[in-house]
C-alpha cells in the first residue's frame, strides 16, 4: 500500500492508495488543486471544508457535462450512465468523509 501526499491549495493530504495508483492519484491530485486555486482566485478566502466541497461540485458537474455528451454521441447506454454515476457518487463521498476526518484530526 502507498501513501501520496497530495498538495491542494496550500492543503496537504496523506492519502492511502494501491502502489498502481500513486501516478494517477498525483494526476487526479493536480487537476483538484488547479481547480481549488482558481475557486480561491475567484472567491477570495473560504474554508478549507466549502473549498472542498466547491471543488468536488465542479468536477461532478464538468463530468456530468462529459457523460451527457458521451450519451448524445451515442458512446454511452443509460445504464453505463447509471453506473459511472454511482462510482462517481461513491468517490465523492469517500473523499468527504477522508476530509471530515482530516479535519476532525486537526
Amino acid at each position: 500500500m502507498a501513501e501520496v501526499k497530495l498538495n491542494i491549495a496550500g492543503y496537504l493530504y496523506a492519502v492511502a492508495c494501491s502502489d498502481a495508483d500513486e501516478d494517477r492519484l498525483e494526476n487526479l491530485g493536480v487537476q483538484i488543486d488547479q481547480t481549488a486555486r482558481r475557486l480561491l482566485d475567484e472567491l477570495g478566502p473560504i474554508s478549507e471544508s466549502r473549498l472542498m466541497l466547491m471543488v468536488a461540485i465542479l468536477l461532478c458537474d464538468r463530468l456530468e457535462d462529459t457523460k451527457e455528451k458521451a450519451k448524445r454521441m451515442g458512446y454511452l447506454a443509460d445504464d453505463q450512465v447509471a453506473d459511472i454515476l454511482d462510482q462517481v457518487t461513491n468517490r465523492v463521498e469517500d473523499m468527504a468523509r477522508l476530509l471530515e476526518s482530516e479535519t476532525e484530526i486537526r
